[in-house]
């Protein structure tokens, strides 16, 4: 009685034990792959008066990971305007994002090193930095449009 007593708690133990890798392995399946530093809104500073917007924390279509990009200008007293806004699908890994559309639109951005408030990136052969959106002193109006700055 007592042998098929422990021989109960010890199948208990297995099935319990077991089910619970199963769950862990099924979560780490479905983990979000997108690199930390991708889960906000960035901001590129190409003048002084035009910006592009990287808006990654988007919804997942068609099976792959999409970015909204707007282009930004400061038209005198019109203030900032968006003079563009499409949606591109994007693979990311710690050291390159390579963000493409359908229309053929092509980036590469080989990280070079990350900090809190920006990336510095080697874009088409010149390095720049993209700030990240959430940091103080960028118009209200660009900041409110991107998803990952709220």
């Amino acid at each position: 009685m007592k042998n098929t007593f422990l021989l109960f708690i010890y199948a208990i133990l297995f099935t319990t034990l077991l089910g619970s890798c199963k769950k862990s392995d099924k979560n780490a399946a479905n983990e979000d792959p997108t690199p930390e530093f991708l889960r906000t809104g960035w901001i590129l500073q190409i003048a002084n008066n035009v910006a592009r917007t990287y808006d990654f924390p988007q919804i997942q279509a068609a099976g792959q990971r999409t970015v909204e990009i707007r282009a930004w200008q400061y038209i005198g007293t019109l203030g900032w305007q968006s003079n563009q806004q499409f949606t591109a699908s994007y693979q990311a890994t710690s050291n390159q994002v390579f963000i493409t559309s359908a229309t053929g639109y092509q980036e590469i951005w080989d990280i070079l090193s990350i900090e809190p408030t920006r990336l510095l990136i080697s874009l088409n052969g010149q390095q720049t930095y993209i700030y990240n959106c959430n940091e103080p002193g960028w118009p209200v109006l660009i900041r409110s449009s991107v998803r990952g700055c709220r």
